[in-house]
């Protein structure tokens, strides 16, 4: 995670570059000094290889190498020769992660309106759907993997993948989950007002902006999309860093509502769309997907060093509480931050789903668990249970 770096010299010194189609492909620098933004890397390799990088693509890197043996001499002297570290860099040239117009939650019913989406003629009786599992985007939070700018280049390019296997596989059904802390919300633990990059105001915005992206664009894939929301922990309305009110006092509640409320009023494009969330007082919620039952759950009702391995405990306490839980034979989960796929008790299986998120480091913290790469899990589900597991746009 974070910026891949080499302890070794790159190999081939001399600045190369790869061409496709007549465009610049991979790029590999000469020394140059570090450069840590598109347009800084635009002008190492504009300075190194004289390339200029086409309309609508960027710079992907993919290595670094740190060059401390690169001397310069200020004057003839040789007491006046100091090192002056340079960088080499290997670049991929990608396009441009697909933009979308931010939407706030207030404008949500005249951009759904507009939609023209026309699903697919497929036998919705066909026993195979996909879980698309958003989990743990924390909108605002700044880390490892970056701010909100690269957050959205990830989701973008994540969700470019997912819609991709989509098209190929032709669902009967599609499931979105949001499951859950999709803001970071600083209510949540004050310190972390000063780890963001966003207010709340403008987190939720982005957050109704990413919904409505992803639920517009698998309408247009499979004849039913169910978008499925749960309550979480950086999600809850807070005062002093307290919960007030039950789990459904949720701000990605609030926004999966208002969705809801948007789609109802185009049904001609969107009438194949459903919501459900979980009642009131409930964190769960249990639904027949492709005839398995699949129960939905954010997971942050463990605490301390090591809570994901009581996740399966909990689920068992869960199951003996409630008929509708004992009932699923798939529990997908977020809140931990990487991939953790396990056959619980009554040959249940639990799938955590890695966070598309900027990285925990708190997590490495608090725990010694690092989170997994960043990326989508996209689950096949028919009636025999899970049968395919895939992270979409998974990059450290």
């Amino acid at each position: 995670m974070g910026t891949p770096l080499a302890a070794v010299p790159a190999p081939l010194r001399q600045p190369r570059v790869t061409y496709k189609n007549g465009q610049p492909a991979e790029i590999v620098t000469g020394d140059v000094p570090k450069a840590n933004t598109q347009a800084e890397y635009r002008d190492a390799i504009r300075s190194s290889c004289e390339v200029d990088i086409p309309e609508g693509h960027e710079l992907q890197l993919v290595e670094a190498w740190h060059n401390t043996n690169a001397w310069t001499r200020a004057s003839a002297d040789q007491e006046l020769a100091t090192t002056a570290p340079k960088w080499r860099y290997h670049f991929k040239v990608v396009p441009l992660a697909p933009t979308f117009q931010r939407t706030a939650i207030t404008e949500l019913a005249k951009y759904v309106k507009s939609r023209r989406t026309k699903p697919p003629k497929r036998d919705i009786q066909l026993p195979h759907a996909e879980i698309v599992c958003l989990a743990d985007l924390q909108i605002g939070k700044v880390d490892e993997r970056g701010g909100t700018p690269e957050l959205e280049a990830r989701f973008y390019g994540a969700m470019a993948e997912v819609i991709a296997r989509l098209k190929k596989s032709k669902p009967a059904v599609i499931v979105l989950a949001e499951l859950g802390d999709g803001c970071e919300n600083f209510q949540n633990i004050p310190d972390q007002a000063f780890s963001n990059d966003r207010g709340l105001i403008a987190q939720l915005d982005l957050h109704a902006t990413f919904l409505t992206y992803a639920a517009t664009e698998l309408a247009k894939l499979a004849p039913k999309l169910i978008v499925v929301g749960v309550p979480s922990n950086h999600m809850d309305v807070r005062v002093g860093g307290k919960a007030v009110g039950g789990p459904e006092n949720d701000y990605g509640l609030l926004t999966l509502s208002q969705l809801k409320r948007a789609f109802s009023l185009n049904p001609k494009a969107f009438g194949h769309v459903e919501f459900s969330w979980p009642g009131q007082h409930e964190v769960s919620s249990v639904l027949n997907v492709a005839g398995t039952n699949v129960m939905f759950t954010h997971g942050h009702f463990t605490r301390g060093a090591g809570a994901a391995d009581s996740i399966p405990k909990w689920l068992e306490h869960q199951f003996a509480a409630d008929a509708e839980y004992h009932s699923a034979r798939v529990i997908l989960t977020g809140h931990y931050h990487h991939l953790r796929i396990q056959q619980i008790i009554g040959g249940r299986w639990w799938l955590q789903a890695p966070a598309l998120d900027n990285g925990s480091s708190w997590l490495k913290r608090q725990s010694g668990q690092g989170d997994s790469d960043a990326g989508i899990l996209v689950v096949r589900i028919d009636p025999a249970g899970w049968s395919r597991q895939e992270i979409l746009g998974n990059a450290a």
